[in-house]
């Protein structure tokens, strides 16, 4: 089931006409950043394949000089977040996403928010990824906000959740706040 859902929404997402994407996307950042209050310490995706851009948001922190920011780099079966002071502190990495080049890894109890991937959500913020658990593994080990964003179309009825599933605390797309 989850296999199915995962298949079809990536395939959406690859499919979204670009000047539709571009639209969406600024309103999803528009959303985020007066979703995330006074966070000072930000987790946040490399997006790739279809994934709602992320370099947007980071390049709009990367200004501010109150903000630190932190990306993910998996290692084996388990992901650790890098602190990045620009894109030229990525490099492409496993599964051909950026990733920090880095060596500033932070403990995940003091990151205030991370931003998460998602490939399909609910209405109860209940959330599929890729399958590899990497993000549900992490998020069990911070008490970071956990933002999910999406595009509005890969809401579905319910997702089956598993005892591993991490939900986010809020969903984020181009139209809906779930939180």
């Amino acid at each position: 089931m989850k296999a199915d859902i995962r298949k079809e929404m990536i395939l959406k997402r690859q499919e979204l006409p670009l000047s539709l994407r571009l639209l969406k996307e600024e309103q999803v950042k528009e959303h985020v950043l007066m979703a995330i209050g006074d966070a000072k310490r930000i987790g946040i995706y490399c997006s790739a394949r279809g994934e709602v851009d992320t370099y947007g948001l980071m390049e709009h922190w990367f200004w501010d000089e109150d903000i630190s920011i932190y990306a993910p780099k998996v290692d084996g079966d388990e992901m650790d977040f890098y602190r990045i002071r620009s894109f030229k502190d990525l490099e492409k990495g496993r599964f051909d996403i950026l990733e920090p080049k880095t060596k500033d890894i932070i403990d995940p109890k003091i990151l205030d928010v991370i931003i998460i991937p998602i490939v399909a959500f609910d209405q109860f913020k209940h959330r599929i990824g890729y399958g590899k658990g990497y993000f549900d593994r992490y998020l069990k080990k911070t008490s970071a906000r956990k933002i999910g964003i999406a595009f509005s179309f890969q809401e579905v009825d319910e997702i089956l959740v598993d005892p591993f599933d991490v939900d986010c605390d809020i969903v984020i797309t181009e139209i809906t706040f779930i939180g």
